[in-house]
């Protein structure tokens, strides 16, 4: 005979509901990959000769929900390390830093573009030319992966 305790039950409803309110992911008809709350656009990265090792990756990020999400990281297979950078201009200088968190306001969209916000992709671990795909994967507050293949590009 199958006895339900109170444990065994609350354990179901636990699980049944992890499931049902696990993201959706999907890749929709124009290729961009998405997720429920935040849909990516755009994704590219920039060509560089085969001896430079660190690239830069560019995207717009639009957040579908009606509060702040923050891009908290970002990494690829492709390479040692992958960075949130903001580029500006001191005194007639163009300096780079580290971002730790890229903020997305409610229902806005956020563009990494040259002379900007980007991706730094630091230690490439093979040469990259146009039209090959790198896996990125983002990581939010909320906690759900968005997973990019983004295409090398020449400058424009």
């Amino acid at each position: 005979m199958f006895l339900i305790t109170k444990t065994h039950f609350m354990l179901f409803a636990g699980v049944l509901l992890s499931l049902l309110t696990a993201p959706v992911f999907a890749r929709d008809k124009d290729n961009m990959d998405t997720f429920t709350d935040v849909i990516a656009h755009d994704a590219w990265i920039r060509e560089a000769p085969p001896s430079i090792r660190v690239l830069a990756g560019y995207l717009k990020l639009e957040n579908k929900t009606g509060y702040d999400i923050r891009l908290l990281r970002a990494n690829s297979p492709d390479f040692m390390h992958v960075e949130i950078h903001q580029m500006a201009i001191e005194g007639g200088v163009a300096r780079m830093t580290e971002l730790r968190e890229l903020m997305i306001p409610p229902y806005q969209t956020i563009s990494l573009l040259p002379g900007g916000l980007h991706l730094m992709m630091m230690g490439s671990k093979k040469a990259l030319k146009q039209g090959d795909k790198v896996k990125v994967t983002l990581y939010f507050s909320h906690g759900a992966p968005l997973f990019l293949d983004m295409e090398v590009k020449k400058s424009f």
